[in-house]
């Protein structure tokens, strides 16, 4: 795990390196970006630095709706929705370029997914903002290539069906040439289906390979271990449970991501109190 945090850090210092010393704007921008991006999963405070940076140093109107973008990531990412909406607010997407702009509907989407979970108790409510997910979904399609990795992700991110979303993410990870992360979310994805579907085993496994890949890609922004953590203790493996709930934390502790670590203090107690009794059975 620390080979692989070396090389992202690797990484980091030789682009601080060249923003430091460019002088183009256009080129700085770019550099700025990139280094917002190495950021994005792995520490949250440094994500939103650049993204601010990407803003200061914007010179064009796609440069700003690219910051937009980045710092709108960014706070769908830590919860904070009222500012997201903010951002969303001043991205122009006329400006971008066919990736870019899936780019910025995609952030819109988990947006709209997540205040969808947020505001579950409200039926309503809810189903308003899966709708206008939806809405967005259909968008990436008409945008995307039939076939290519975007299309199929929006068509089964748009499914309610476990069934074609557990074969379909298998699918994409058996037949297309998926970056590490890529591989981590539809490990989890598929593996979050096939515990609907009744396959503990499998759903295990899923979640251990997310989990892997995201280890192999220096990612502190997760769910992997969690829910890697939530499937040990229900089946009995306390030691395994308290040890991967402990990487869950480490990785959100790393990330400073606050919304991750309320969701790990759901599960944390339920585990340190089980290994409290064990150790105490024991004396």
């Amino acid at each position: 795990s620390e080979g692989y945090v070396a090389e992202r850090e690797g990484r980091i210092r030789t682009l601080r390196g060249s923003l430091a010393s460019a002088k183009n704007p256009s080129i700085r921008f770019d550099l700025a970006r990139d280094i917002y991006e190495e950021y994005r999963t792995y520490q949250y405070d440094s994500s939103r630095t650049y993204a601010l940076r990407m803003l200061e140093m914007a010179v064009t109107p796609e440069d700003s709706s690219l910051a937009h973008t980045a710092l709108m990531d960014v706070f769908v990412t830590a919860g904070f929705y009222k500012e997201a909406s903010e951002e969303c607010a001043l991205v122009d997407s006329a400006t971008l370029s066919v990736p870019d702009r899936m780019t910025f509907l995609s952030t819109l989407a988990r947006y709209y997914g997540q205040l969808a979970s947020y505001t579950d108790a409200d039926t309503v409510l809810s189903n308003i903002y899966r709708g206008l997910k939806r809405d967005i979904g259909n968008e990436i399609l008409h945008l995307a290539e039939p076939g290519s990795y975007e299309y199929e992700d929006a068509r089964l991110d748009a499914s309610d069906d476990p069934m074609t979303i557990y074969g379909g993410r298998t699918h994409l990870l058996d037949t297309k040439n998926l970056t590490l992360h890529q591989q981590a979310i539809n490990h989890s994805v598929a593996g979050t289906n096939a515990l609907i579907l009744g396959d503990t085993l499998e759903a295990v496994w899923q979640y251990a390979m997310s989990a892997l890949a995201d280890v192999r890609t220096s990612t502190h922004e997760t769910t992997a271990a969690k829910d890697l953590a939530g499937r040990m203790q229900a089946s009995g493996d306390h030691e395994r449970a308290d040890r991967y709930i402990r990487h869950a934390l480490a990785d959100a502790q790393r990330f400073h991501s606050n919304l991750r670590i309320i969701e790990i203090g759901t599960i944390l107690p339920v585990i340190e109190q089980t290994r409290y009794n064990r150790v105490d059975s024991q004396r």
